[in-house]
């Protein structure tokens, strides 16, 4: 794998050079200033990779200097604190989404933890660039998925943001694809089986521009819940997609004052978020980055939402509705009127296709209405299946879309077959065309089918854990 070499700022146990795999064998160079802490334990003294107030970070070596990887130096007194659950989450949660803890030595002034060394931070990958949406997306469920798992075991993170989230390159199929790992839970909290929050202070909450609202402004006592984690998760992914952009900045006002003035007055900035392609993700964000706690939504069902879905799965998701249409007239009804009132701007959906498609429809339907004034009519494989299509309806889109086996049939049985529109013969181009071309309409329809009045026998699959009616719609 070629090496990545970007300098990195502010990450806690990230290295700016890949190693590769870290389990890979890898020697000492002769400039690095080793200090050995144990017989299988080194730190390179000259490598900090960060600090805080009561421990440090260094890039080192494990089980006579064979895997490199990051360690944690922290004070006894700090470690021994009973408040600190630091130790006790990383040898009791192992999960591919949290990072790998090896092994603590100890001595008599201080605790190492010995943990897996990662190539970036979440922080210096997206100042790297040139990440597309698919990938930005998956790293946005990993970190998820990883505090699903957290909260499972009743830890609350505490201090969620760009820098405590490590970004680890792999290849496969000769590609490199990254995954993202929390990391650093240095005050997070483990609730009690029978408590719903615990009792903190200012001191011991996280980073001030990722607190949610509820924060503390003094040394006051506050509820600690599961949801304390949900907001900055919700600032997190905002600034994953849109390259670096913290959700409550704005214009001229991007100072740490204003920021926290901002999330005060839940005042976010959506304009970040107005291409077409954000729809999900702002509905997504509208819930998590609520000001009331009790409505952000538990990560469980934050994952059932069409922002995490693939390609795939929104189409599947598409054809199960298409169903769920024809079978219940109230649900066609719903999909109709939200579509009047959240799809105004789009009165014709046939001139998002591409024009090479908008010419065969309509040479299609000119054959079609020859053929049905023709009284000799023959059956013809490539008209048979065609039927003709109102573009201002929503449930003619889904149709034409769900409809994909016959019209792919047909458009390689004529000049539609390009490769720039569906790329070579090849069934999923279509798929990804489409859920490109309307990015918009699987949240729309999740929105709309989440309300517990459908019967959801098609689409059950697809609300597992949202069974509330947790996401809104709400007008542009």
């Amino acid at each position: 794998m070629a090496e990545l070499t970007t300098k990195l700022e502010n990450s806690s146990i990230a290295s700016p050079k890949t190693q590769g795999n870290n389990n890979n064998p890898v020697s000492p160079t002769k400039n690095e200033d080793l200090y050995q802490v144990s017989d299988r334990v080194w730190l390179i003294l000259t490598e900090k990779l960060g600090s805080g107030g009561f421990s440090e970070v260094f890039k080192g070596y494990k089980e006579n200097k064979s895997c490199k990887v990051a360690i944690k130096r922290i004070k006894q007194s700090e470690a021994d604190d009973p408040k600190s659950k630091e130790l006790d989450i990383l040898q009791s949660t192992r999960h591919d989404n949290l990072v790998l803890y090896y092994f603590t030595e100890r001595t008599s002034d201080y605790l190492y933890y010995v943990l897996e060394l990662a190539n970036y931070s979440l922080d210096g990958w997206i100042k790297l660039g040139n990440h597309d949406n698919d990938t930005l997306t998956k790293v946005c469920k990993d970190v998820a998925t990883g505090l699903k798992a957290l909260h499972k075991k009743r830890i609350i993170h505490r201090d969620i943001k760009p820098q405590n989230v490590l970004i680890f390159i792999k290849e496969e199929t000769g590609k490199l694809v990254p995954t993202g790992k929390l990391a650093d839970f240095g005050i997070s909290r483990i609730l009690n089986e029978d408590e719903e929050a615990a009792l903190t202070t200012k001191g011991h909450v996280g980073t001030q521009t990722y607190l949610p609202p509820e924060a503390p402004e003094a040394e006051e006592k506050m509820e600690l819940k599961l949801s304390f984690d949900i907001f900055p998760l919700g600032i997190l992914f905002g600034f994953a997609m849109t390259g670096g952009q913290h959700m409550f900045s704005w214009p001229g006002q991007t100072a740490y004052f204003e920021i926290k003035t901002k999330i005060k007055n839940n005042e976010p900035n959506w304009s970040l978020l107005d291409e077409k392609k954000f729809t999900a993700l702002k509905n997504l964000l509208q819930v998590m980055l609520s000001t009331d706690p009790n409505k952000r939504g538990t990560i469980s069902e934050l994952l059932d939402h069409p922002f995490f879905w693939t390609e795939e799965e929104g189409y599947q998701f598409l054809v199960k509705v298409s169903k769920e249409i024809k079978n219940e007239k109230a649900c066609n009804t719903a999909v109709t009127f939200a579509a009047q009132k959240f799809l105004s701007d789009l009165p014709d959906w046939k001139v998002r296709l591409d024009d090479k498609i908008q010419e065969w429809i309509k040479e299609k339907d000119m054959e079609l209405m020859e053929l049905e004034k023709s009284k000799t009519h023959k059956p013809n494989a490539l008209n048979d299946n065609w039927r003709k299509y109102n573009g201002r309806s929503i449930i003619q889109l889904i149709n034409f879309i769900r409809d994909q086996d016959e019209h792919y049939i047909n458009w390689l049985s004529s000049e539609l077959e390009d490769e720039r529109i569906f790329g070579n013969k090849q069934l999923p181009k279509y798929r990804s065309y489409f859920m490109r071309t309307f990015p918009e309409l699987p949240t729309l329809l999740y929105n709309v089918l989440q309300d517990q009045k459908f019967q959801r026998r098609e689409t059950a699959m697809f609300y597992k854990h949202n069974l509330n009616s947790l996401f809104e719609l709400k007008s542009k």
